[in-house]
């Protein structure tokens, strides 16, 4: 068989090691290697496929890495609408409550 490059799984993106285990389960171990090393040589380099994301990130990076501009760990969205950008705060969802929490919160509310 082909030359069998060694593969530090720890360097792959979620994404990469789900494609890994994908083929490793279809394949087998050693075709798997071989067809996911051939696969990662043939895709672009960089952070993102994506010229526009690109070109956003560098126009955005100087100011938040010397702290002109701050944003949040949640991330901001950027959308356009009608004419103008809309830049919106990244708003999580509410976490769910569990079992146990929802029973106390209602014996303390029927003890009240």
């Amino acid at each position: 068989m082909g030359h069998l490059m060694r593969i530090n799984v720890k360097q792959l993106t979620k994404m990469q090691i789900r494609k890994l285990t994908a083929l490793r389960k279809s394949l087998g171990n050693e075709i798997a290697d071989n067809a996911f090393v051939q696969w990662l040589k043939s895709q672009p380099s960089g952070t993102s496929g994506d010229p526009t994301k690109e070109q956003v990130r560098k126009l955005l990076e100087k100011d938040v890495l010397s702290g002109k501009l701050k944003i949040g760990r949640a991330g901001l969205i950027v959308r356009r609408g009608r004419g103008r950008l809309l830049v919106e705060d990244v708003v999580k969802p509410a976490r769910r409550q569990t079992a146990k929490a929802a029973r106390k919160a209602s014996k303390a509310q029927a003890a009240s």
